[in-house]
């Protein structure tokens, strides 16, 4: 973007103290209104963003002139402001104007979104088998990224495949043998996502009671052998196999 006359960027707070036509006169009714319309995602004519982290401390959003009203873009005119040229050398796409509006929020927010997402990634395919078709891996489960639990349950459904076709004698891909298949792996994958779920929850809880609670469920577990084994077994996804 190339820009030239004067200042083109602004903080909420730098709008509200300069009272603008046609804007709210408080930094937080300038926030509001913002969200309201957008101002985060805005981009300009040739898909430049019109919104961008603010690089001083505090942090926040600074917004171009193109995002304010007409009356607000012209008493900035005569204050002084003029745009020569408003050009990006590439569009930027939609997911980077997304990433750039994440990075702009506060870590509250991004802790909330980050929550959200993990809920969203507990995915698991309904349809996992046809005729001569297996879903595997990620494309059949999406659980959270904790010790490689997706990684091993994806090789367990890939030993789980191999032992059904070399037990069975029909044709190469045959339904009823495949759906043999996902009826054996079904528990395991409901464990499996279900346990790391679970654990995620409990070890990123910083509340005080629970994470007494916790402290005490470690200790118990190297005071009993059997239940740390237990343990140690649904941590390796293990516990629906008998070994």
């Amino acid at each position: 973007m190339k820009v030239g006359g004067g200042k083109v960027w602004y903080t909420a707070a730098e709008l509200a103290d300069m009272a603008l036509p046609g804007l709210p006169k408080t930094k937080r009714k300038i926030n509001e209104r913002a969200a309201a319309e957008g101002w985060a995602l805005a981009t300009g004519k040739v898909g430049e963003p019109l919104a961008r982290p603010r690089q001083a401390r505090g942090g926040g959003l600074e917004y171009h002139i193109d995002v304010l009203p007409a009356a607000a873009r012209t008493t900035l005119a005569r204050l002084g402001v003029t745009v020569v040229a408003d050009v990006a050398a590439e569009p930027e796409s939609r997911a980077t104007q997304m990433w750039r509006w994440f990075d702009g929020q506060s870590t509250k927010d991004k802790v909330e979104a980050e929550r959200r997402l993990q809920i969203i990634a507990l995915v698991e395919a309904q349809e996992q088998v046809r005729p001569h078709l297996v879903v595997l891996g990620n494309a059949a489960h999406s659980l959270h990224p904790i010790a490689g639990q997706g990684y091993n349950l994806s090789l367990r459904d890939t030993l789980a495949l191999a032992e059904v076709l070399i037990d069975s004698e029909a044709t190469l891909g045959d339904f009823a043998t495949l759906q043999r298949y996902q009826q054996r792996q079904q528990l395991d994958q409901q464990v499996t996502v279900g346990f790391s779920d679970q654990v995620t929850r409990l070890f990123s809880n910083a509340q005080p009671l629970l994470t007494a609670g916790r402290n005490l469920g470690l200790l118990g577990l190297d005071l009993l052998p059997p239940a740390k084994r237990w343990f140690a077994r649904q941590a390796m996804g293990m516990g629906t196999r008998n070994l």
